[in-house]
């Protein structure tokens, strides 16, 4: 959604800038996100800048001036535009930056808490929240399970309180497997504060999400902290859930996820996995290792799975009963039934509708298991 691509854009003209300074050069400023509903224009305003920034940096790498513009890409959706995006962002980081730090996620976490006091000081809560205590030892892996929670609890929100409903919902990824990275923490606090900021043009705050300033000795358990803290406020404001003592992620309202122990095996019953859920889609994991994973899906008639990518891998579907819509991105679908196969190759979006009137059944194997997840625009509605 554009406001995805507005959010990554901003990050990535960041590192611009610390690329520049890192080299010697003066720095830019880099503009705030408009306080409004986020429109392409503005993704556009902010990949001007970053050629802007980019243009002195090129005789430091010894590239030549740019000769001529590049051609204009037609059709490309904002998901289209994140992906290229998170790409860009990837190329940066090889020229020289230091590795995403504790220090760089705290301030994405702080930013995202001063947004969440403006919408509470706008709704009139005055609800003392206390700050939770820091846990010592805390992972990366940990702060990312609580900062999925947080956007389960956004969307929850969003979704049980008409005036916060922000355009299109909030898109909630599946879980990135694999080994977890600071980087892979402040990639989702980068979605958060995209829900964020939209939720904050429905509450009425009109100031601009300000970047929290550079923090120092920052730990994973500080980050974690910061975003139970969040998560705390969120709790406060009409519609969210309450909080149940537990600071990590609660099942997607979406997607359920039924997880399993790792197994010698090598011949499974489907049967066994692919089980019924009357209110959520049902996802277990059959199989995992570093280098796939094999899961079965249950989505009864009128469930379906939201439109998503896998930025570094590929998702091969093998459906086993049933019918449905399958979301190829753009509004386009495309009916799948029992016996056929799809596949979405690496960057592609995909999702799917339940239309018929049976379960529909499919087995997915995502390789490798690392392939990250990010969200995809969503189509219309038939």
């Amino acid at each position: 959604m554009p406001r995805h691509a507005l959010q990554k854009a901003r990050e990535v003209l960041l590192k611009i800038q610390a690329l520049r300074q890192l080299n010697g050069l003066p720095l830019q400023p880099v503009p705030e996100i408009p306080v409004r509903e986020v429109v392409p224009d503005d993704t556009k305003f902010f990949l001007e800048k970053m050629l802007e920034g980019l243009k002195d940096l090129r005789p430091v790498f010894g590239n030549p001036p740019i000769s001529k513009p590049s051609r204009v890409a037609k059709e490309m959706t904002p998901t289209d535009n994140f992906a290229a995006l998170r790409r860009a962002e990837l190329q940066v980081d090889g020229l020289g930056l230091p590795p995403t730090a504790p220090n760089d996620v705290m301030r994405i976490a702080l930013s995202i808490v001063n947004d969440l006091e403006l919408i509470r000081a706008a709704l009139g809560i005055t609800t003392p929240v206390a700050k939770p205590p820091v846990i010592p030892a805390r992972r990366p892996v940990d702060t990312y399970d609580n900062a999925l929670g947080l956007l389960v609890d956004i969307k929850v929100l969003t979704e049980a309180n008409p005036a916060l409903a922000i355009p299109m919902g909030v898109v909630l990824p599946n879980r990135r497997m694999g080994v977890m990275k600071p980087a892979h923490v402040m990639d989702l606090l980068g979605t958060v504060l995209a829900e964020i900021s939209a939720v904050k043009v429905k509450a009425g705050v009109m100031k601009p999400t300000l970047l929290a300033p550079a923090q120092t000795g920052m730990t994973p358990s500080d980050v974690h902290a910061a975003v139970s803290y969040a998560r705390a406020l969120v709790a406060t404001i009409p519609g969210a859930r309450p909080m149940n003592g537990s600071d990590g992620p609660r099942d997607s309202p979406l997607i359920s996820m039924a997880k399993k122990d790792p197994s010698p095996n090598r011949v499974f019953a489907v049967e066994d996995f692919a089980k019924p859920d009357p209110k959520l889609v049902r996802r277990s994991v059959v199989s995992q290792s570093e280098h796939a994973i094999v899961t079965a899906w249950h989505v009864l008639p009128g469930q379906g799975l939201e439109p998503h990518r896998h930025p570094e891998g590929q998702d091969t579907w093998v459906v086993l009963s049933g019918e449905g819509d399958y979301l190829l991105g753009g509004g386009k679908t495309k009916r799948l039934r029992a016996g056929d196969i799809a596949i979405a190759n690496t960057g592609q979006v995909h999702g799917m509708r339940n239309t018929g009137t049976v379960p529909f059944i499919f087995i997915s194997t995502v390789t490798p298991a690392d392939a990250g997840v990010e969200p995809g625009e969503i189509p219309p509605p038939n």
